[in-house]
């Protein structure tokens, strides 16, 4: 009811409670053509500003954590609210583990079928918890006077600027390692891609649907390989191919998707990371999974300019795989691999030893 810019304009807080609640609302309110899904790097990567759109309405509904779950209701709603033109998907493979389930605020949020208006009003107007997030946010806003902070979903901030980037490669790289829920459960539910496929058959017929694998940095690659799921990422990506197959036989009248793979070990994703002691910023990635702005414009730019090459991007960035390809894309990119082994020896022998000291918190699940 009250937006003013230096007083409650900026919402700093969002990200502890309440983000799914907010993006349900603004996607339910606004005008939207063309929608964003995925996870955080979706959220934090992907401008819905970019000039590729041609300035026509465009939201991120991208979520922190999201499984696929979630990002199949996410498109369900904005669907059934807007005749929906482009819909862009950013794909993950933490989103098909089973361990990755729904945020507490998604069962609060317009997204669920499980949605209270009454709930939904009273939990963020009579609660002890917002009353003080809303003095919170009111601090905040008199005394920071800055860009704002989230613009049609997109969140501008910073991941982490005061940290040294190895330092936050290294830990993000061992707690990717450790949990259960990311490498060690690493697509374990195969059968979650029938939630992908019900994007698929519930998309309309003149709806042009991006799919892309998230150009994640070689460093969580290689910390796939490092305790044996790398075969399991692959085997992802074969499934991906199979059921997109299978939907051009099923839905030959719909427009026909188009899936990208940007992750691998091209010129991009080896990025030399800064140096120990150096909090000097990296041109494409906040840290091994999230990756900038600027890399998500060429993301965008590769598949809108597609089938010519964007001539902003490496030729070596962007694959469009399918299966016909997807078997020698494979093998090429394991090619690459050994490549970036020998080229980098000090980031293997680093990220060996990360596997060595955590063994014993993998072990009580009989994981190498």
């Amino acid at each position: 009811m009250v937006d003013v810019k230096g007083f409650n304009h900026e919402k700093p807080f969002i990200m502890s409670g309440g983000l799914r609640k907010l993006k349900s609302v603004e996607l339910e309110k606004g005008n939207y053509e063309n929608v964003l899904l995925g996870t955080s790097r979706v959220m934090r990567g992907l401008n819905p500003q970019n000039p590729v759109f041609n300035s026509r309405p465009v939201y991120n509904a991208g979520l922190p954590g999201a499984n696929i779950y979630e990002i199949l209701k996410t498109f369900e709603f904005a669907n059934n609210h807007e005749h929906l033109k482009t819909v862009v998907v950013g794909l993950d493979v933490f989103s098909f583990n089973s361990k990755i389930k729904p945020k507490a605020d998604y069962y609060e949020s317009k997204f669920s079928g499980s949605y209270n208006k009454f709930n939904f009003i009273f939990s963020e107007l009579f609660s002890i918890e917002k009353f003080i997030r809303s003095l919170s946010t009111i601090n905040f806003n008199l005394r920071n006077q800055h860009d704002e902070y989230i613009i049609n979903g997109f969140m501008q901030k910073e991941e982490a600027p005061e940290y040294n980037r190895r330092k936050l490669f290294i830990e993000k790289i061992k707690s990717y390692i450790t949990l259960e829920k990311l490498y060690p459960g690493l697509y374990d539910s195969p059968e979650k891609l029938e939630l992908l496929k019900e994007v698929f058959n519930h998309r309309k017929d003149d709806t042009k649907l991006y799919l892309f694998i998230s150009p994640i940095h070689a460093y969580q690659l290689e910390g796939m390989r490092s305790i044996n799921r790398f075969s399991r990422f692959e085997e992802w990506k074969r499934d991906l191919v199979k059921i997109i197959a299978e939907d051009a036989v099923k839905n030959p009248k719909k427009q026909p998707i188009i899936l990208w793979d940007f992750s691998g070990y091209n010129s991009v994703t080896t990025e030399k990371i800064s140096p120990t002691g150096s909090k000097k910023e990296m041109k494409w990635y906040w840290e091994p999974s999230h990756y900038k702005k600027e890399l998500g414009d060429l993301v965008l730019d590769v598949m809108f300019n597609y089938p010519n090459k964007s001539k902003n991007a490496p030729s070596d960035f962007g694959v469009v795989i399918d299966s016909s390809n997807i078997e020698s894309h494979l093998q090429k990119i394991r090619a690459e691999q050994a490549r970036y082994q020998q080229n980098f020896p000090e980031e293997v022998e680093i990220i060996e030893r990360l596997k060595r000291e955590t063994a014993h918190l993998r072990g009580k699940n009989n994981i190498n």
